[in-house]
């Protein structure tokens, strides 16, 4: 089972203050960074990007940013953040970059989650 004090220390998050926003419920919270991988919001961004559909993106990213700001996953909230005002302040030639930082940063936390959850 993932020990979450050992995931968030390893992603460079503060574990107590995680905590304390799911008010204290170890189980809530490691229910929502267990089944983040399974969530669809960064599958929509890619949708999104690929269709280059503005609107969406910001939307898409938008929503990940919110997920990833409750989590405390603030490598990919960062990055998310980014990209939202990247589209916000129509940096089309940006987008590409932007969108490949949260791609990476998506992976490194799913990578995480997923070598945590086998131990």
């Amino acid at each position: 089972m993932m020990r979450l004090e050992n995931f968030y220390w390893e992603i460079g998050s503060d574990y107590a203050t995680v905590l304390e926003r799911f008010s204290d419920d170890k189980e809530m919270l490691e229910h929502f960074v267990t089944t983040f991988p399974n969530d669809e919001t960064m599958n929509n961004i890619r949708i999104a990007v690929q269709n280059n559909d503005d609107k969406a993106i910001e939307e898409t990213t938008h929503a990940l940013k919110g997920i990833t700001a409750n989590l405390a996953f603030n490598q990919l909230y960062a990055a998310c953040s980014k990209l939202v005002e990247t589209i916000r302040h129509r940096r089309k030639e940006d987008i590409q970059k932007d969108f490949a930082t949260v791609e990476q940063e998506y992976t490194i936390i799913v990578d995480h989650i997923e070598h945590f959850k086998d131990k």
